[in-house]
């Protein structure tokens, strides 16, 4: 996964190793589950991993993430 950020946006690309659509369909389907579902045991279903992967590797530390922004890389 990689993180861009530009002045007024960010741009994150995901490297799925199997077909992108289907990866991006399903994260969409675990995204509305989490969303309409408070807890998943409770509900004896799956746990929705690839949202759970997705948003820990959004999070880079403060440092990485200063280094990331093409303004910020020289300060």
């Amino acid at each position: 996964m990689a993180v861009e950020f530009k002045d007024d946006r960010f741009v994150i690309t995901v490297v799925t190793n199997t077909n992108p659509i289907e990866s991006w369909l399903e994260l969409h389907d675990e995204i509305l589950y989490v969303l309409g579902s408070v807890d998943a045991q409770l509900h004896g279903t799956e746990t929705p991993w690839r949202m759970l992967h997705l948003l820990s590797d959004m999070m880079p530390e403060f440092e990485t993430a200063l280094k990331m922004h093409p303004r910020k890389k020289g300060s």
